[in-house]
């Protein structure tokens, strides 16, 4: 039978609506009796209908029921209970939306890329939302989850980049991969006792104030007030914010956790970066795009990558290790190649420290690379900088200020050198240019360590 514009069935015990025509506009009335709202019931009038009364006879809205439609405006009536995949995908115009307590069921993609989405009222019967319910609503600013919630799917929120506030109940024992992923506005989080499993950059591209995991949570814990989320059994941070300070106790940082750190400074503890193969939102949009990292440090030798840094691009790596000791795993020398346009960044490694043994050969400063490495002589005209007689010019690219005595006497000086005494001559000698009426040159620069060592004496 036709009701104007609708096509209405019946299909076993069932009263549904299969079709609306493509002459439908504006607001259309579902008749008393319709049971349920069928597969694709509204494909072909999706541009010209903006609102749709539903009975309170309806039970179930089908699968893409509504799927780009221009609805600005849905009241889903007591008498529904399931609410099947896809059923509001992509009504990018649809503001609102409030859940009735009869809804049990929400189907995979149920309100994917209601891009103008700003608020859902959840009811106290759904026990769970499940993937991309509400992926790519990217307006969205607040959610109500009911106590009833048990388990949160992979991607269920992603990119709801307005979402403001999260709070997880407290029946929650699951979050799936990428559930949260690019909630950028996200205030804070707090992850209660009930939660036993976090999925894959569940996270990842958050930007919260603060992380807290409950004391009874038997799995994860924000031990010393970290702000972090790390598994307790495996010393595994999982996730991190601008806020976080890893604990000493950490042996292992996944990806995602380490590009959420206020700095991409890994301590020397770290044994592991595990590769979670997590999302970067930008390379998402344009496949082009790299993960792009201004600086990474390394406080000790470079831990295990696992590959977590393929795809990305390095403009600057630091090493606080020499470089005949240094390791640089396949990833990251691939990902200091490629930055600058392929031009390649810039590796640094640790300056060398001052020997308490004298140099035998003249105009030199012996000096050990690291701990249990070569002793090796540095010319001084390689020497940047002599403190308090301040001649520095540029900025060292790595390593500390050096004080040492001259010849063992109490009086001391300070140096800094730069890693790569060959490659920064060049410099040293741009700089001594414009130094050169005050201390003539190179030359004047080591008769005036000379000076200094026999003041000293």
């Amino acid at each position: 039978m036709e009701n104007n514009w609708l096509t209405i069935e019946n299909i076993g015990q069932e009263v549904v609506l299969t079709k609306c025509s493509n002459e439908a506009k504006g607001e259309i009335v579902i008749p008393d009796g319709v049971t349920k709202i069928g597969y694709d019931a509204f494909k072909e009038c999706y541009y010209d209908v903006t609102s749709v009364i539903i009975p309170n006879t309806v039970k179930y809205i089908g699968m893409y029921a509504f799927a780009s439609t221009r609805l600005s405006n849905i009241v889903i009536p007591e008498s529904v209970t399931h609410i099947d995949c896809c059923a509001f995908f992509r009504c990018q115009e649809l503001t609102s939306v409030k859940i009735p307590e009869s809804v049990t069921k929400i189907g995979y993609r149920a309100f994917y890329g209601c891009i103008n989405l700003r608020t859902v009222d959840f009811p106290g019967g759904i026990v769970s939302i499940p993937e991309e319910a509400f992926k790519d609503c990217y307006n969205l600013q607040e959610i109500s989850m009911p106590d009833s919630i048990t388990s949160i799917g992979d991607n269920a929120f992603e990119c709801c980049r307005e979402l403001y506030s999260i709070r997880i109940p407290d029946k929650v024992s699951s979050i799936g991969d990428n559930a949260f992923c690019y909630c950028g506005r996200v205030d804070s989080i707090r992850i209660p006792k009930s939660v036993t499993s976090i999925g894959t950059g569940a996270f990842n591209g958050c930007e919260p104030n603060g992380i807290v995991v409950d004391d009874e949570n038997p799995v994860y814990d924000s031990r010393n007030n970290c702000n972090a989320i790390i598994e307790t059994k495996s010393n595994k941070l999982i996730a991190a914010c601008g806020k976080t300070e890893i604990p000493s106790s950490v042996t292992c940082i996944v990806k995602s956790a380490l590009f959420a750190l206020p700095t991409r400074k890994i301590p020397a503890f770290i044994k592991n970066i595990e590769n979670d193969n997590s999302k970067n939102w930008e390379s998402e949009i344009d496949s082009a795009k790299k993960w792009e990292i201004e600086v990474l440090d390394f406080e000790g030798n470079i831990p295990e990558t696992n590959n977590a840094f393929k795809g990305c691009e390095i403009e600057e790596l630091r090493i606080n290790v020499s470089r005949k000791l240094a390791k640089i795993p396949s990833d990251i020398d691939a990902a200091v190649r490629a930055a600058r346009k392929g031009v390649g960044g810039r590796v640094v490694f640790a300056a060398p420290e001052l020997c308490q043994e004298e140099s035998e050969v003249p105009g030199y400063i012996k000096a050990t690379m690291t701990k249990n490495d070569e002793i090796v002589d540095i010319n001084t005209k390689y020497i940047v900088s002599v403190e308090p007689d301040e001649i520095e010019r540029y900025h060292p690219l790595t390593g500390s200020i050096i004080t040492c005595a001259a010849n063992g006497v109490e009086g001391m000086f300070q140096i800094r050198v730069y890693e790569s005494c060959d490659m920064v001559l060049q410099k040293i000698e741009r700089s001594l240019s414009r130094l050169g009426q005050q201390v003539g040159g190179i030359a004047g620069l080591l008769d005036r360590i000379e000076t200094l060592c026999k003041n000293n004496n």
